[in-house]
């Protein structure tokens, strides 16, 4: 099998468009990259219309429509200006893999990543700041945390994330006033516990199938644990007469007043109010989708 190599093509956000029927003119685009491995993960708009991207990248020419600037072989956070010029490179040790970012209203980064060892420093800017692994014999030991713009840390929040699910199925967001909301699917079966308060104190979530969906919220200044919850099969799945109990994450917006949207894959019926005293259930033949809104509090909208 003939395995082509891709290369990263980064093209801009920019387009105009003039009348319904004019063709759109591109206003730049460039490829990074010299390897198979090297690619973008993601990316997000500064209001200045700065981009920010973020992902592996071995070698090549991180700048190739301004002054050359070599990669050096891993991890970037890299910043581009409306023209395409690179404007900030921020390197991060190849023990870190950023699995999501977003930016808030003042541009700083919400990081969701993972990590392999232990002094680990995470502070992508001037200063250090080392991570301890939460339990050295699992692989997915994950951190939340928040960045300056120029990659200075503010605060951190180590945690383990046992379960075989994949990483991509964690996601990260923020509201207008920087705090932060994670977003996943946890569970290695019935009564699995999470403990979702990465600090001290423990507040544990349990499935109520074999995967549930979980929705957290973290202050801005310091990242301390505002609220949690779990969704999952209702109360007549719970003694198995469901044919399916997994509900899987899929995306997560928050908007400026704080609401959170999920989309959502789950197998024959889901239990979509954390309220247990109120059950709202959804019910699919075999798979289906759900698109759901809580509020700034944690609170079923629909």
């Amino acid at each position: 099998m003939i395995i082509n190599k891709i290369k990263l093509v980064l093209l801009a956000a920019a387009f105009l468009c003039i009348g319904t029927n004019k063709a759109q003119n591109l206003e730049w685009g460039f490829n990074v990259g010299n390897f198979d491995t090297d690619s973008w993960s993601g990316g997000e708009l500064k209001s200045n219309g700065d981009l920010v991207v973020y992902g592996f990248i071995y070698g090549g020419d991180l700048n190739p429509l301004g002054a050359p600037m070599q990669a050096q072989g891993g991890n970037l956070i890299n910043t581009y200006n409306s023209q395409g010029e690179l404007v900030q490179s921020l390197p991060i040790t190849a023990d870190i893999r950023i699995k999501d970012l977003k930016l808030d209203a003042d541009n700083n980064m919400l990081v969701l990543a993972s990590y392999q060892a232990s002094n680990v420093d995470i502070d992508f800017g001037t200063g250090t700041n080392y991570i301890q692994l939460v339990d050295s014999s699992n692989y997915r030991n994950c951190y939340i945390a928040k960045y300056a713009p120029n990659g200075d840390l503010i605060w951190a929040k180590p945690f383990n994330y046992p379960y075989m699910i994949s990483l991509n199925m964690l996601r990260i967001a923020t509201d207008a006033a920087g705090n932060a909301y994670l977003a996943g699917t946890f569970g290695n079966g019935l009564n699995d516990n999470f403990d979702v308060d990465f600090d001290a104190a423990v507040y544990n979530i349990r499935t109520l199938g074999l995967q549930d969906l979980f929705l957290t919220k973290y202050d801005a200044n310091d990242g301390h644990f505002l609220w949690g919850f779990n969704i999952g099969v209702p109360p007549q799945c719970w003694t198995g007469n469901c044919n399916a109990e997994e509900v899987y994450m899929e995306g997560l917006a928050v908007d400026a007043d704080g609401n959170a949207y999920i989309t959502a894959h789950f197998g024959d019926s889901l239990d979509i109010d954390p309220n247990p005293n109120n059950i709202v259930g959804f019910n699919a033949l075999n798979v289906a989708t759900a698109l759901l809104k809580y509020n700034s509090n944690g609170n079923l909208v629909w």
